[in-house]
């Protein structure tokens, strides 16, 4: 499953109406709301169903780390999440 498929697909799951406003937005502005939306998901998922404390904030960590890689260009992201487009502006 290639990343954009993987969000696109978390993003469905969601079964959240706010997900269907993405219909409406060009195909690369809808994958990049897509990716960031696949964040969000991933991230209150920890947040809502991870009842141990310390499990939580090392799977939070592990995302902050993503997150510095991200930004730092290092190419060693393992989420897909992170694997999507490149990170520039949407047209």
């Amino acid at each position: 499953m290639t990343p954009e498929a993987f969000c696109r697909q978390l993003t469905a799951q969601a079964g959240s109406s706010f997900t269907l406003s993405f219909r409406l937005l060009s195909p690369a502005r809808r994958q990049a709301m897509e990716a960031l939306y696949a964040f969000c998901r991933e991230v209150d998922d920890i947040a809502d169903d991870i009842a141990d404390p310390a499990l939580a904030r090392v799977k939070l960590a592990w995302w902050r780390e993503e997150i510095h890689r991200l930004f730092a260009k290092v190419d060693a992201q393992e989420n897909p999440v992170h694997r999507t487009t490149p990170h520039k502006p949407c047209p």
